[in-house]
């Protein structure tokens, strides 16, 4: 336990930030501080579309906060390359073209596009913004893998900024010669090492006016996951640079970039000395960040509430103002202590904050030794005293010990902010008591074996499938009752795809002697012959087909694959409660990016919920939806028809009547689900099935928004099917019903032509041709003569704006009916 605590191996390190989270509730860290963060939000975004928003937007709120006389602005978004504007580039090519033109008014004409253009320029526009703010912080981002994006600190254009914004990695000072020597030495207080880049991604050359300071954005999580601790110093190459949020300090002090000193405090400790106060950090410049502050110690608004004026412009005054992205649809999120997740600009305001207060949260070099006596202590006790008394004296002697431990570190954190580990003595407590009374746990009275056995009985028939086999590994498995209950265990794990521990309790009940078929089975488990798949990848293990029991997911059991859906593979299950087929959609958690899954998990069943309400005849229904441990799934209704699909080539179209028929039914669907402020989203022939007795279900209510969050859809790819989107949804903008009924009229125009009305050979032509271009009229692209009425229809539902699309699809329905009595 002491080598695990010196050298700080995982396990230990984990389990110390875990108490740690928990003592950091007690500090409270003091008055707030002067931050302010401009919050681009969910509210935000909601307002103004979906991030990155144009430069101009962002230079205004600059120009407002300059206005408002904040004394300092952190910029936190990187803006690393020019904001793409092909407007401005025609403007400038038009400029050229005209230069040199034998015209009197060609000058004033290049006045009014020049004043024009540098209207036009955003990057320009937010320049001009940071050039007139008091003092501006720009960040920077360091790549540590051999190959990076961007320039060097060696870039002619960058290297005296990069220079005046670091610091030496060796200088002359002998303290810190010795603090250099010391990262090496575990007594000395820590193995931290100061993380050492390879490259860094700078921001936009023209932003970087007026001696900026540029300041590093990088999070470097613990072994856990959780942002614990702001790197103040990265290392690139030979030199030092400091985090965004130090940089954001500096300015508040009125210090130059790098203006400060590094230095050995009188107890050991590294020092960062900021104007007249002390950053105490550890020896890899780390800096515990305090959580723990009512309202996180600073204010915040909202982007959009600041922009419509919403906040008076003298909570700016003398204000260190950040502004960033905080929505976790368009940040990076980050797990922290107290268990919610924050975005960088977030936990940037939490370490100005600290910075900013005139105590942080630290280890001086006097609480390793404090530790190393308290735990050699523990240590005798264990060994000497303990197991000479007996255990309830022992453990109250020793829980003793602890509490008062406990009661310091608390005392120290709360009124000095002193972190002293209390994980590594509980750790040192809990083992050497066990070690103690092992000899107790293993040669104790005879269980009673009834008692175990009724226990995992109950434990299994609640699903604890793990801690009933806990319960009858206990048992003598000599026992023939156990046996059984172990075989029918061995059953239950084979039905959850518990595969390796199936083939545990199998080779368990064999060291007892033959029972039934469990050598076969083990057998069958071990070779993976004949065998079915359930699931793909990691649920990669095997169910045997010869087995009696079959794998099960929740209630249903799976009776053959059927197919792949949006999400995943689509089974054929039985529900043997009533005896009723249905169909199964599995999502299989192994395909999904591990930091959004609780996120894609919750939306799957909040949209599973949502179709399991709605209750129509030409809508699927859906019955039940669960969970297992690598996957989630709801079972529908299980359809006897075709796809649409089959319907959409020229040589095999339907009448226009019948394609009338079928689309009044869809629009009902449709309309009934808007009413139920459900949107489809994805309405293609792939996901309308023509039943056998002539009638319409629709299928994949709410699956495209889903799919939204999965690794299924990278960032910047569209969501849904992009042949059939609407213009609003290929934008990226909110849609509503009427986007549906879009994507309704690429499905008529199809099922009446057999082509798309929109085509593309590349995603981007596609969705210009959907945005802005003309499709075929649809009587010149049909291979016969459509009722009038049918054409009004389709070109009503194809227009281009939501607005003069039907009102409803309710309406649309009505409208389909009424062509169907005129064509008789």
């Amino acid at each position: 336990v002491l080598a695990g605590s010196m050298w700080e191996a995982a396990p230990v390190r984990v389990l110390e930030g875990r108490f740690f989270d928990w003592m950091q509730r007690l500090y409270t860290g003091g008055e707030p501080a002067p931050v302010v963060l401009v919050a681009i939000d969910a509210e935000s975004l909601a307002v103004k579309g979906d991030w990155p928003w144009p430069r101009a937007v962002v230079a205004g709120m600059i120009e407002y906060l300059n206005d408002s006389d904040a004394r300092l602005i952190g910029l936190y978004p990187l803006f690393a390359a020019r904001e793409p504007n092909p407007g401005l580039e025609e403007i400038r090519n038009l400029r050229r073209e005209i230069d040199g033109f034998p015209l009197d008014d060609v000058a004033y004409f290049d006045e009014i596009l020049h004043r024009i253009e540098e209207r036009s320029d955003g990057d320009r526009r937010l320049a001009m913004a940071l050039d007139q703010a008091p003092r501006a912080v720009l960040p920077l981002r360091f790549s540590f893998s051999d190959q990076y994006p961007g320039k060097g600190p060696d870039s002619p254009e960058f290297a005296p900024l990069w220079r005046r914004n670091s610091l030496a990695w060796e200088l002359n000072s002998h303290n810190w010669q010795t603090s250099l020597q010391m990262l090496a030495n575990p007594l000395a207080g820590g193995r931290e090492k100061i993380p050492a880049a390879s490259g860094a991604v700078a921001p936009l050359s023209e932003l970087m006016v007026r001696d900026s300071w540029l300041g590093h954005i990088n999070r470097v999580p613990d072994p856990d996951g959780r942002i614990r601790f702001e790197h103040l110093m990265t290392r690139l190459g030979d030199r030092l640079y400091p985090s965004f949020a130090l940089q954001m300090a500096a300015a508040w002090h009125d210090i130059p970039p790098m203006g400060w000193q590094l230095n050995e405090g009188e107890d050991g400790a590294a020092k960062i000395l900021l104007g007249s106060g002390q950053i105490p950090v550890d020896r890899g410049f780390r800096l515990p960040i305090s959580y723990g502050r009512s309202d996180g110690g600073f204010t915040r608004y909202s982007f959009s509430r600041v922009a419509q004026g919403r906040v008076p412009a003298e909570n700016f005054h003398d204000q260190a103002v950040l502004i960033g992205v905080t929505a976790p649809e368009a940040a990076s999120v980050y797990a922290t202590p107290l268990g919610e997740k924050l975005s960088g600009v977030e936990i940037a305001a939490h370490t100005m904050v600290d910075l900013m207060s005139p105590q942080q949260l630290s280890r001086p070099g006097w609480t390793f030794y404090v530790e190393l006596v308290f735990m050699l202590q523990l240590g005798i006790f264990l060994a000497l005293v303990i197991p000479r008394v007996r255990p309830l004296p022992g453990l109250l002697l020793m829980t003793g010990f602890l509490a008062l431990w406990f009661g310091l570190a608390a005392g120290l954190l709360v009124t000095n902010g002193f972190w002293l580990k209390t994980a590594t003595p509980t750790l040192l407590v809990v083992a050497g008591l066990a070690m103690i009374h092992l000899r107790q746990l293993i040669t104790g009275s005879p269980r009673d074996y009834e008692d175990l056995k009724l226990l995992g009985l109950s434990l299994q028939g609640q699903g604890m499938l793990d801690l009933a086999l806990d319960k009858f590994r206990k048992c003598p498995v000599t026992d023939p009752s156990v046996r059984e209950l172990l075989y029918n265990l061995g059953l239950d794990f084979e039905r959850k795809r518990m595969f390796n521990k199936a083939e545990a309790v199998y080779a368990h009940i064999l060291k007892g002697g033959k029972f039934r078929d469990t050598k076969q089975r083990l057998a069958n488990l071990r070779s993976g012959d004949q065998t079915v798949v359930l699931g793909g990848g990691g649920a990669g293990r095997v169910a045997p087909a010869e087995n009696s029991t079959r794998p099960t997911l929740g209630r249903y059991e799976i009776v053959r694959e059927i197919g792949h859906g949006a999400m995943g593979i689509v089974y054929l299950g039985n529900d043997p409660t009533i005896n009723r087929q249905v169909a199964i959609k599995t999502l299989q958690y192994e395909t999904i990016d591990p930091n959004v899954l609780e996120d894609v998990k919750s939306r799957f069943f909040r949209e599973a919920k949502a179709a399991g309400k709605l209750n129509h005849p030409n809508i699927v229904t859906i019955f039940d939806a669960g969970e297992e441990h690598d996957m989630a799934y709801f079972a529908m209704e299980y359809l006897d028809g075709t796809d649409l699909s089959a319907y959409c080539r020229e040589d095999n179209l339907l009448p226009v009547a019948r394609v009338l028929e079928l689309a009044a039914q869809i629009a009902d669907a449709l309309d009934y689900a808007h009413v139920n402020e459900v949107v489809h989203r994805d309405v293609k022939p792939a996901n309308i099935m023509l039943m056998a007795n002539g009638s319409i279900k629709m299928t994949d209510f709410g699956i495209a928004r889903l799919l939204l969050n999965t690794s299924h859809t990278q960032t910047g790819m569209l969501l849904g099917t992009p042949n059939y989107m609407s213009p609003e949804q290929v934008a990226g903008k909110k849609v509503d019903g009427r986007s549906d009924l879009f994507s309704l009229g690429i499905v008529m125009y199809e099922l009446l032509t057999g082509s798309k009305p929109f085509q593309g050979d590349s995603i981007a032509s596609l969705t210009y041709n959907i945005t802005k271009g003309n499709h075929i009229p649809l009587d010149k692209a049909a291979p016969e003569k459509l009722p009038a009425c049918c054409l009004e229809i389709v070109e009503k539902l194809l227009a281009k704006a939501p607005s003069r699309r039907f009102r409803s699809a309710g309406q649309t329905a009505k409208k389909m009916r009424q062509c169907l009595e005129e064509i008789g």
